[in-house]
């Protein structure tokens, strides 16, 4: 039946390909990993004993260390994520366009510098920033309400538990709290709360930058490998209807990725049933798509 189906259609991309897409994100996620922990670091500097008074003080975090977060970010973005979605979602295109010009003997040039392409990055910026800094800001929020329940009112001890805080999902600062508050009950000492915490926080600082850089690679990538075939089928290049499959990565793929999986082929314009045009589907996807033209 493969056969057939290979001796009809002309086969683009397949699961072999897959291989290509994870190996490609393996290679080049510490390059994002080494910014957004630099980021971190830079935040929390900036979280002093004068914020946690004024936090104590009102219940919110002052105003201009919201605007330093959010200045950071967008920096974060600009300077080192964009310039590796752009180098994420050219290497995607170019490996497309290779295939179609080895079997179709022509010469397509896929064009990262496309519309599509700036139009999707401005979308992807905007939604990490605001996902970035809301759970940042929600995860500090949720310390400072929990510590003033229970009493802490010292602003110094207060500064120093936030610290290890941000940069961590409001869930993951949940977890830091629970321990936090565990380490307390047991009647340790301010100072090897603290260290334990800090190191807690780290190691899951570390596990959120790695997730982070996994997904934003893998979310570009698949943009250049989708974009690339929409060109090149926009260009007239592609002999008939092209299409698309989910294929699901992973030792354990989710039941959402696997739907996707099982509900292709599709067109090239449709939406797979978790209404995602193409992987990803959710943070620390390992999926990718393949794609094939039915004559």
């Amino acid at each position: 039946m493969l056969v057939e189906v290979r001796a009809r259609n002309m086969v683009i991309t397949d699961a072999n390909d897959a291989r290509v897409v994870r190996r490609y994100i393996e290679a080049r996620k510490r390059r994002v990993v080494g910014p957004v922990s630099s980021l971190w670091r830079k935040q929390r500097e900036l979280v002093t004993v004068t914020a946690a008074k004024h936090a104590l003080r009102t219940g919110a975090l002052p105003s201009d260390l919201e605007d330093a977060w959010n200045e950071m970010l967008v920096e974060f973005v600009r300077d080192d994520l964009v310039p590796e979605w752009i180098k994420s979602i050219s290497a995607a295109g170019s490996g497309i366009a290779k295939k179609v010009n080895r079997i179709q003997r022509k010469q397509f040039d896929f064009s990262p510098a496309a519309q599509s392409t700036m139009s999707w990055i401005d979308s992807a910026s905007g939604t990490l920033i605001a996902n970035f800094s809301a759970s940042q800001i929600n995860a500090v929020r949720a310390l400072l309400h929990e510590q003033v329940s229970q009493g802490v009112a010292s602003p110094y001890l207060l500064a120093q538990r936030i610290r290890p805080i941000v940069g961590l999902t409001e869930k993951e600062a949940g977890y830091v709290r629970k321990v936090m508050t565990s380490l307390v009950e047991e009647g340790l000492p301010a100072k090897i709360v603290n260290g334990q915490v800090e190191r807690l926080a780290n190691t899951l600082h570390r596990n959120r930058a790695f997730r982070i850089a996994r997904t934003e690679l893998s979310d570009a990538y698949n943009f250049g490998q989708l974009d690339s075939v929409k060109q090149a089928a926009r260009a007239g290049w592609l002999p008939g209807v092209p299409q698309k499959s989910w294929i699901a990565g992973g030792p354990n793929p989710c039941e959402v990725c696997e739907e996707n999986e099982a509900a292709g082929p599709i067109p090239l314009e449709d939406t797979f049933p978790s209404g995602d045009e193409r992987p990803t589907a959710h943070p620390s996807c390992a999926c990718s798509c393949s794609f094939e033209v039915r004559r």
